[in-house]
């Protein structure tokens, strides 16, 4: 049956109207590159197939030829492997001990993400009158005022609660990342009520992202919406805009819109001019995909061997640096060698600034395994590890909690060594196991350059022992430190063992410990008056002489390995700069 051309004039009508509701549903990226040209170019074949049969066929293959010639091609790596490589940017090598500073102890990130939220959960659910209507959002950590906190909002949970309080959410939950104690339901700032109007889970036009595309955002790229608090409390939703940089691929940021919550007010940023209190800008896909392709494209497209691939060995973890800058973080493994590491990445949330440290040692999953096989009786589970400095040595370090989500212990491993491994019931604990792992392995926990060593004498006041856990531990007083204990065990020096009340000692600890229980680096009785044999000196001296040819013998190895990396441009460039 033939259809005359008003009804098919009112049937291409039709078809356009739902497609565009299909759009303003989706909110695609409208440009080259992006799923919103499919989109469209779907909607106008089936309006060109209603209106013009042959005009349809026309735009089959022209949708056909976009998407397996113009898209495949403008999106193609071969021939291109350098830019795709390079996206990164700038690749330095750091020093470990140099670049990072050693971890405040109350500063470690105790409390995990998934505990966070049943904090968080638990909160909302002492409100019966949110109960019904209201869901915790996801939660992200970020610092706020010199502390970390895991922030959430509180959001819709459905179509008739926002329909019936579309005024907006009663404000959000925040938990402390160090003191799982330590939480609170914030719905006031500056004595004025919060209202989340614009959020995911809003409708039309108070759905986030909708609001951010029917605002100027309808071609331009925008991921990761982060819900972050300034330093003052305020709530902002924080997304990140990034654009096609090769091609139609190669996405990377440009920028970040800031949106209140509240008035829906969008103050567009550059990375550079972008709020200090803003943690993340660069988004975990973005930077894991770009560090993806800095490791496969090593020696080109075409490497059939794998030869000088690397990879990372997880998706980029957030964390925080003792500076308070925020860090995408990831082990870097080689292709096929998937066991251990051979360095691990950290790339600035703000800036993209990337730093690799060629750490050679063990994976995370290894880490875990080494600390969960301390406590193996205890059937716990390990929140995934963060990389910390502890005492000047790359360590892994995390939670240990039972199957209620609870956090019962602390465990730290060693990147290089996953068998030294400190358990704890807390932080200090951990801390003080750890570091009787290391002595007893040689390995002493050793001071950073930026952290000086600060040694007291003085006679002890007070003395005590303490068995816990298979390892004795030994507390002192010294009368003239007042507020300070200072603890060791006799791996550090057998000497602790017979020491006594009135005993006249010489302690070496980091000149950054205040107060409380304070780790020993080093330990001498001075009372005790034991002298080194011949055999003793010449033991202790090969010892120091043995310990710095290691670290002159690793420098060695990794200038070699940073050589290695070099193409033979720059390799030529590094000589010519030599002569």
């Amino acid at each position: 049956m033939r259809i005359s051309l008003p009804v098919r004039v009112f049937l291409a009508v039709i078809a356009g109207f739902v497609g565009y509701w299909l759009i303003y549903a989706g909110t695609p990226t409208i440009a080259f590159g992006f799923a919103g040209i499919y989109a469209i170019l779907l909607v106008l074949t089936v309006m060109a197939f209603i209106l013009y049969f042959p005009a349809g066929i026309g735009m089959i293959v022209a949708f056909l030829i976009y998407l397996f010639v113009f898209d495949p091609y403008m999106s193609r790596h071969i021939g291109r492997s350098e830019e795709f490589r390079d996206l990164i940017g700038q690749r330095t090598v750091g020093k470990f001990t140099q670049d990072v500073t050693p971890i405040d102890p109350s500063q470690i990130r105790i409390v995990d993400g998934e505990m966070a939220k049943k904090i968080g959960e638990k909160l909302l659910g002492e409100e019966s009158a949110l109960g019904s209507r209201a869901e915790l959002g996801e939660m992200h950590v970020q610092h706020v005022k010199g502390k970390l906190y895991w922030v959430a909002p509180v959001l819709h949970n459905g179509y008739f609660a926002w329909s019936k309080f579309s005024g907006g959410t009663p404000g959000y939950i925040k938990v402390s990342a160090t003191n799982p104690n330590d939480f609170e339901f914030v719905r006031k700032i500056n004595g004025q009520e919060i209202h989340i109007k614009y959020q995911p889970n809003g409708w039309f036009g108070d759905n986030l992202e909708r609001h951010l595309w029917l605002n100027g955002y309808m071609s331009k790229g925008i991921t990761d919406f982060t819900f972050e608090i300034d330093d003052e409390g305020k709530p902002y939703y924080v997304i990140t805009v990034y654009a096609r940089k090769i091609g139609w691929a190669g996405s990377d940021t440009v920028g970040v819109a800031v949106v209140d919550v509240q008035t829906g007010d969008i103050q567009p940023f550059t990375p550079e001019k972008a709020p200090a209190w803003i943690d993340r800008i660069q988004p975990s896909d973005i930077v894991y995909t770009q560090l993806g392709w800095w490791g496969d494209y090593q020696d080109g497209w075409f490497n059939p061997s794998g030869n000088k691939k690397l990879k990372p060995t997880h998706d980029a973890l957030f964390v925080h640096g003792t500076d308070g800058h925020g860090y995408w973080y990831t082990g870097i493994s080689s292709k096929g060698n998937e066991g251990s590491i051979s360095g691990f990445a950290m790339v600035d949330s703000r800036t993209k600034e990337f730093r690799y440290y060629e750490v050679a040692g063990t994976t995370e999953d290894a880490a875990q395994k080494s600390v969960l096989g301390k406590v193996k009786s205890m059937n716990y589970q390990a929140s995934y590890p963060i990389l910390y400095n502890v005492g000047g040595r790359p360590t892994y370090v995390m939670s240990l909690k039972d199957d209620a989500g609870l956090v019962k212990m602390i465990g730290m491993a060693d990147v290089g060594d996953h068998s030294v491994v400190g358990v704890g019931d807390t932080v200090q604990d951990a801390l003080r196991n750890y570091a009787s792992a290391q002595n007893s392995k040689g390995n002493a926990v050793l001071l950073d350059d930026k952290i000086k060593a600060k040694k007291i004498t003085g006679k002890i006041g007070r003395a005590a022992r303490d068995d816990r856990g298979g390892n004795t531990y030994y507390h002192l007083a010294i009368a003239s430190e007042q507020g300070k204990i200072f603890v060791g065990d006799s791996n550090l020096s057998q000497e602790l063992i017979t020491t006594q009340v009135g005993d006249t000692v010489e302690v070496e600890f980091a000149s950054n410990s205040e107060t409380g229980f304070i780790q020993m680096s080093g330990f001498k009785n001075h009372t005790l008056g034991i002298k080194k044999g011949t055999t003793q000196s010449s033991i202790e001296e090969g010892d120091k002489q043995l310990r710095k040819e290691k670290e002159q013998g690793q420098d060695v190895k990794e200038a070699d390995s940073r050589w290695e990396k070099f193409s033979p441009e720059e390799k030529a460039k590094k000589l010519e700069q030599l002569k």
